[in-house]
C-alpha cells in the first residue's frame, strides 16, 4: 500500500486562505450591517426564512395601482414592475420615507403595458394573515403601506 506524504502548508498558501476567509467574512458583515442583498448570496440573514409565532401575523406584500381615466384599483405583479418582492420588502423603510422611489416601478409597469393608460398611482400593500395554531384565522386584512401618485 502506497502512502501519500502530507506536508505542511507553505506561507503563501496559508496567507491566501486567510485572505479569502477574511474577505468572505467582510462581505457577510457588510451585508448584515447594510441590510442589503446586493451581494447575493452574501445577503442579510433577515432576507431568509425566519420562525413565526403560530398565533402571530404573516404579511404578504403586494402592489396595486390605478390608471389614467379610471379609479379601479388593479393588482400589479412584481415582474411587471421589474423588481422582486424581496427587494421591495427590503427597501420598504426608504420607500416609506420617499414614495418617489416607486416612480421607476410605475414606469416599468407602463413599459410592460404600452397599450394601457399610464399609472396614476402605485401602492405597496400587504395582505395580513392572522394565524391561530399556525393556520390562517379568517380572511386577510388588506393594508396600504405606502402610495406614490403621479405628478
Amino acid at each position: 500500500m502506497r502512502r501519500t506524504r502530507v506536508g505542511r502548508m507553505g506561507p503563501v498558501g496559508l496567507a491566501w486562505r486567510i485572505l479569502a476567509m477574511a474577505a468572505g467574512l467582510a462581505v457577510l458583515t457588510a451585508a448584515q450591517i447594510g441590510h442589503t442583498d446586493d451581494l447575493f448570496p452574501f445577503s442579510a440573514m433577515a432576507m431568509f426564512a425566519q420562525p413565526r409565532d403560530p398565533d402571530g401575523v404573516v404579511d404578504d406584500t403586494c402592489l396595486e395601482g390605478t390608471r389614467e381615466g379610471s379609479d379601479e384599483v388593479l393588482p400589479i405583479s412584481f415582474p411587471d414592475a421589474g423588481i422582486a418582492r424581496s427587494d421591495v420588502e427590503g427597501n420598504l423603510r426608504g420607500i416609506r420615507e420617499d414614495p418617489q422611489r416607486l416612480a421607476p416601478l410605475a414606469r416599468a409597469v407602463d413599459a410592460h403595458h404600452p397599450d394601457e393608460p399610464q399609472l396614476t398611482s402605485l401602492t405597496v400593500c400587504s395582505d395580513r394573515y392572522h394565524l391561530r395554531s399556525g393556520a390562517p384565522d379568517g380572511p386577510p386584512e388588506h393594508v396600504t403601506l405606502v402610495t406614490w401618485e403621479a405628478r
